[in-house]
């Protein structure tokens, strides 16, 4: 695989940028063109209950295939939210994971290092490499119904060790972990996916409860972070997370020292749409230092994207030094999880093991 910038022409530095989604059991065509043409570094698959395990593994195998034939000639970053509960995008017909609510109230560390391998197991099964997930949001608001049960915890210890074990057992394993939503989405009472909402939450308050746990991740070495669509006004009272250089380059990056992958959520959330155009918001999140971006389900938003950032790439708004940082991080990504020669068993799916180990996390949570 190419990890040198300089051997990569600029419109493929551009497209590993990108990380974009699809709905259904097929890739519609825009997407296999993007693939052929070297316009994306990722995809994000969202699930069918129609496919079989066997059948998400071809599909995986397809992507990859037409990613490495294409004018880039490198792999992609297969993800999914595998988080459980709620959020388990492949489930059916992957195990349906017990949600971090039930897995904080079960409280073992060791038992969330277990949980993540066997998530880590199933997804490589099928050909899946990155996990948006874990959720490290503290539950500091109970009204916070986004977050919810998708949180580990409403206290910063078990938030930080579970999500550390849950981090290692899925790296270890060989899947990349994802930490989210930085700097922390749980002390809020709006939902991202609908509209931009603010935090008042002190500066020294958020370093001294909401970052700790990502502070966790970044110790474990966490292979991602994503970041939150959320304004937080004692930070950056102009910008949402997702753009703002004071909250990915001055407190990521420098304050926490974080030289992983850094990734957004996803751009067509209505906290983005409905108060930038898509230029504004691929453009200004790589501007502010993230990485990749997430565009994960319209044709139009992710032609939008990637137009945008190739224009900004050409008239120098977005400079190469800026760009080949972040293409250099995701090469370096793909060079460790990207491997297409993994060895994990189509068997491990649902299998008797795994479908035991949600029962004994329920029956600890009190839920048996």
């Amino acid at each position: 695989m190419k990890t040198n910038t300089e051997e990569l022409p600029l419109e493929i530095k551009v497209g590993q940028l990108i990380m974009a989604g699809f709905r259904g059991a097929a890739p519609p065509a825009h997407i296999m063109g993007m693939l052929r043409d070297g316009a994306l570094g990722g995809v994000i698959l969202f699930g069918d209950d129609s496919l079989s395990a066997p059948e998400i593994r071809r599909l995986t195998e397809g992507l990859q295939k037409a990613a490495l034939d294409g004018a880039s000639g490198l792999p992609l970053l297969m993800a999914t939210d595998q988080e459980g509960g709620r959020v388990n995008r492949l489930s059916p017909p992957l195990t349906r994971f017990p949600s971090a609510g039930l897995l904080g109230a079960a409280g073992s560390a060791e038992t969330a290092a277990e949980l993540g391998r066997a998530m880590a197991g199933e997804l490589l099964a099928v050909g899946v490499n990155m996990n948006l997930a874990p959720v490290l949001d503290i539950l500091t608001n109970p009204e916070n119904t986004v977050i919810g049960d998708r949180s580990l915890g409403d206290s910063v210890e078990p938030v930080s060790e579970l999500g550390r074990a849950l981090i290692r057992g899925m790296q270890e394993t060989g899947m990349m972990a994802t930490a989210k939503h930085f700097p922390g989405h749980g002390d809020t009472s709006f939902d991202s996916h609908d509209r931009l909402g603010t935090m008042e939450r002190s500066e020294d308050g958020l370093w001294a409860r909401e970052v700790l746990p990502f502070r966790a991740a970044i110790e474990e070495g966490v292979g991602a972070v994503m970041t939150a669509h959320v304004i937080y006004n004692e930070l950056d009272r102009h910008a949402p997370a997702t753009i703002s250089p004071k909250i990915i380059t001055g407190m990521l990056r420098e304050r926490l020292g974080y030289r992983g992958l850094i990734v957004t959520d996803d751009l067509e959330m209505k906290a983005v749409t409905g108060n930038y155009s898509m230029e504004q918001a691929a453009v200004g999140a790589i501007s502010a230092g993230a990485d990749m971006v997430l565009v994960c389900k319209e044709k139009r938003f992710q032609g939008e994207a990637h137009a945008a950032l190739m224009e900004a790439a050409r008239s120098g708004r977005l400079s190469e030094e800026r760009i080949d940082a972040s293409v250099a991080r995701i090469l370096s990504t793909k060079e460790k999880y990207a491997r297409l020669d993994y060895t994990f068993d189509i068997d491990t799916v649902c299998c008797p093991e795994h479908r035991e180990l949600v029962r004994r996390i329920e029956d600890s949570a009190g839920q048996g």
